[in-house]
C-alpha cells in the first residue's frame, strides 16, 4: 500500500501536475463618512500561493466620485494619487478619489475607464510578480457599489462579481454598544484577580 502510495506522489511529480489552487476572491474594507463611501478592493488567493495576477474588464459601477488635480486632470492610478497628492496648488485629496492599485503596472488597449457612473479596469501586476493578496482599486462612491470581471491568475480565468456595500450606521452603533457593554464585566474582573486587591 505504501509504495503504491509512493508511485502516485512520484508520477505526480514526474508529470508537472500542479496542485489544485483555488479561485481568487474579491474582498474589501469599508468605511462611510456625510453620506460617502470608502472602498479598498482586493483580489486575494485564499490558498496563499504567490503569482500574478491579471483583471479584464472588470468593473465598478454605482454613482462614483472623481477628484480631479488642479480641477482638470483625471487621476486613475495611485502612483499618480501619491504625486498630486503632494503637490502645492493641485487641490487633490487623494483618499476622496478613485485609483487602481500601485502594484498594477500593465494597463493593455483601454487600460482604464472613468466615468461618474463606471470604473472599469483591464490590468496586470507584471509578469514574474509574486501576490497572494494585492489592492486592484480604491473606490469612492455615495452608496453601494456592483463590480463584474475576470481575474486570471496561474493560467486560469475566473468570472467574479458582487456588492460592495457599507455597513448601515445602527449595525456600528449596535455593535459599538455591545462592545462597551463588555467592559464593566472585565474591570470587575481584572479587580478581582489583581495580587494587589485584599481578599475577605
Amino acid at each position: 500500500m505504501i509504495a503504491r502510495y509512493a508511485l502516485i506522489c512520484l508520477t505526480i511529480l514526474a508529470c508537472g501536475v500542479a496542485p489544485a489552487v483555488g479561485a481568487p476572491i474579491v474582498t474589501y474594507a469599508a468605511s462611510s463618512s456625510g453620506g460617502t463611501s470608502f472602498f479598498d478592493v482586493f483580489v486575494d488567493d485564499p490558498g496563499s500561493n504567490p503569482a500574478s495576477y491579471a483583471v479584464t474588464n472588470f468593473k465598478f459601477s454605482g454613482v462614483l466620485l472623481n477628484n480631479k488635480a488642479f480641477f482638470a486632470l483625471d487621476v486613475n492610478k495611485e502612483a499618480d494619487a501619491d504625486v498630486f497628492a503632494v503637490t502645492v496648488g493641485s487641490g487633490y485629496v487623494k483618499n476622496t478619489d478613485t485609483w487602481v492599485g500601485k502594484a498594477w503596472t500593465d494597463f493593455p488597449g483601454t487600460g482604464i475607464i472613468s466615468t461618474p457612473s463606471l470604473f472599469q479596469v483591464t490590468a496586470g501586476t507584471g509578469g514574474g510578480s509574486q501576490f497572494t493578496k494585492v489592492l486592484l482599486a480604491h473606490i469612492v462612491a455615495t452608496g453601494n457599489v456592483g463590480y463584474e470581471g475576470t481575474i486570471s491568475r496561474l493560467g486560469q480565468d475566473y468570472a467574479v462579481s458582487g456588492t460592495l456595500a457599507v455597513p448601515e450606521p445602527g449595525t456600528i452603533a449596535l455593535g459599538t454598544l455591545g462592545a462597551l457593554a463588555m467592559v464593566p464585566l472585565f474591570v470587575r474582573r481584572g479587580r478581582r484577580n489583581h495580587p494587589l486587591v485584599a481578599r475577605g
